[in-house]
């Protein structure tokens, strides 16, 4: 009876213990439970981040535990929950959805925007802006508006920028632009043709720059990815600016806006009547007669790319079928449901795309990507066949999709963020630098993969970004 009356008292103390468990036959002085499997090794153990401990040196056999079981994360404030680090002790970190705070408090994820750059992203979560991705001393050109961060290394986490609040973000190539909640406009990154920002030397500008003082409602970096500063903004009064083609200046276009999308040097935009016009620059705008357009993307830079999303939810293509076979391909990725007689695309909800890549948000169906050729180095490649719709995970509840160079990041119907792709460079904000899969099937062909970075991820495996941020 004493000696059960010991054991109890021990396995009390013992819940409270961060155990090393570098060592899996380390004594164990305290551990004493007579309900755990038995073991003589880690392998024996089959529940989920069980380990075997042997609780003396003459021990044969050990015994099962997990050293998160009865571990108070309570201590250490509300919505903590207890993992493993490395050496198997039990730490406490933030809950799924929940991200720490300035004070290491943890508050609910909620992503408003992201934007998917050239091996960086950045996305707006609480009004809070924070930036992630590349940065060495050839490559990183201010882009993450985070200062001079040399000896730092690409930052893998989402990491806070400044203090202020912000209402919108854009993500180019080479640089980025932003709204803060006072409506003022901001941009930093490659400035070197100083076509950018305007009065600023040409170089790197490593921390946000006011532009103009006008009221801004939203800004559309280009989607080009290739130097291109040609960049639009529109105001509160529904006026849209443009700037970077020639000089930093910015230049009005006729008319009230809504909407725009700038790729390379030309614009689509959306009147405060919802017509939709296609811009090249210098020229007379190409207006379309319909009406009722909320949002517009371009494949491939051309006219016969455009990619219209109506009020009425319905995705409208110009001559895409007869080049891209977007009706046939719909019907070959289960969507044969989810178009018109015109093999225009219905209850669609959101609609990016970059190149001649397009993503688009089918009502409670998921996101749904499409690749009319080659583009990007390594995820890209992961949609093997032109012409073709693929799903995205398994979610269906998808309301904001952007493409980078190399990955996409989504938000999802209870705003949590997700990313896949690339992550060379730490763009997908999930605490390393990982590559992802050049076969679609990547899960089941890690072994042909090479180089220690070497990440098997597949449309599947679309991962949350879940891992906290920095601040």
């Amino acid at each position: 009876m004493k000696f059960l009356i010991i054991s109890i008292v021990f396995l009390s103390i013992s819940c409270n213990n961060a155990f090393d468990y570098s060592n899996p036959y380390q004594v164990k002085k305290n551990f004493v439970n007579k309900n755990s499997d038995k073991c003589h090794k880690d392998k024996d153990c089959k529940k989920e981040n069980e380990f075997c401990i042997f609780e003396n040196k003459a021990s044969q056999i050990g015994i099962c535990s997990n050293p998160c079981d009865g571990f108070d994360c309570s201590k250490e404030g509300v919505n903590k929950r207890c993992v493993l680090n490395d050496e198997h002790e039990p730490l406490c970190v933030c809950k799924e959805n929940y991200h720490p705070d300035a004070n290491n408090q943890c508050i609910k994820a909620n992503w408003e925007k992201v934007s998917a750059g050239d091996g960086y992203t950045c996305g707006i979560m609480n009004k809070n802006l924070y930036c992630w991705g590349r940065y060495n001393p050839s490559n990183y050109k201010g882009v993450l508006g985070l200062g001079n961060l040399e000896n730092e290394g690409n930052q893998t986490i989402p990491v806070k920028v400044g203090k202020d609040n912000w209402i919108d973000i854009s993500c180019s190539g080479d640089y980025a632009c932003g709204i803060k909640e006072d409506n003022s406009l901001w941009c930093w990154g490659d400035n070197s043709d100083k076509k950018l920002i305007s009065g600023m030397e040409a170089g790197n500008i490593n921390t946000p720059e006011k532009i103009g003082n006008d009221k801004w409602l939203k800004v559309f970096t280009n989607k080009s990815f290739n130097n291109n500063h040609f960049t639009c903004a529109l105001n509160t009064t529904g006026k849209l600016y443009c700037w970077g083609k020639d000089n930093a200046d910015m230049n009005p276009i006729n008319g009230d806006y809504l909407h725009a999308f700038v790729n390379d040097d030309n614009i689509l935009t959306i009147n405060n009547n919802n017509n939709l016009y296609y811009l090249e620059y210098g020229n007379e705008p190409y207006s379309d007669d319909k009406n009722n357009y909320i949002l517009a993307t371009m494949l491939n830079n051309e006219k016969d790319g455009i990619l219209a999303l109506r009020s009425d939810n319905k995705l409208v293509h110009y001559n895409s079928d007869s080049i891209y076979g977007i009706c046939d391909n719909l019907t070959s990725a289960n969507l044969e449901d989810d178009k018109d007689s015109n093999c225009n695309i219905i209850e669609a909800n959101y609609i990016d795309s970059r190149g001649n890549l397009a993503c688009i948000v089918v009502d409670r169906r998921g996101l749904y990507c499409y690749r009319t050729g080659n583009i990007g180095d390594l995820f890209m490649s992961m949609i093997e066949y032109d012409n073709q719709f693929y799903k995205l995970g398994d979610k269906t509840d998808w309301i904001l999709v952007s493409i980078g160079n190399d990955h996409i990041c989504a938000i999802d119907g209870i705003h949590n963020l997700y990313c896949i792709g690339n992550g060379n460079d730490g763009e997908l904000g999930l605490g390393d630098m990982n590559k992802g899969s050049k076969n679609l099937n990547g899960l089941e062909n890690c072994e042909n993969l090479t180089g220690s970075n070497a990440h098997c991820l597949s449309f599947n495996k679309i991962k949350m970004v879940d891992r906290g941020v920095a601040q």
